[in-house]
């Protein structure tokens, strides 16, 4: 037995509407807080921040799959493709330290932002 066959139907439906009204609760609430213009500039401060983590990710994955699919010469014009899991790893380990900390450095410019926020309009207490 599945723990989705033990969830009934009606709760999940129930769940989903209640995140939804959630959601359009908070943007409506953000909206008459901090104005248009501000919500844009906060959505587009936040996609930069996302955007910065995808990529940071991004490279860290194809720096793990480059390291795993390492190429060994074997001749003058002869390559074959030797997989290096443990090197592979300690790659991607590395890489992803570097994601976390593009992911810290992303949070604390969007709390820097919120505070920049609190100065101005005062303490809004949906910000993060």
């Amino acid at each position: 037995m599945t723990m989705a066959s033990l969830i009934p139907p009606q709760l999940i439906s129930f769940m989903g509407a209640f995140l939804l009204g959630f959601a359009v609760c908070s943007l409506s609430t953000a909206y008459f807080a901090v104005g248009v213009s501000n919500l844009r500039y906060i959505w587009q401060c936040l996609l930069a921040v996302l955007r910065t983590l995808l990529i940071s990710l991004r490279s860290a994955l194809v720096e793990a799959q480059d390291a795993l699919m390492m190429k060994r010469i074997i001749g003058e014009d002869e390559t074959t493709r030797k997989w290096q899991w443990r090197r592979a790893w300690s790659v991607l380990k590395t890489e992803l330290q570097k994601t976390r900390q593009t992911a810290k450095d992303g949070m604390m410019v969007l709390k820097q932002e919120t505070a920049l926020y609190a100065g101005v309009v005062g303490a809004v207490p949906g910000l993060v």
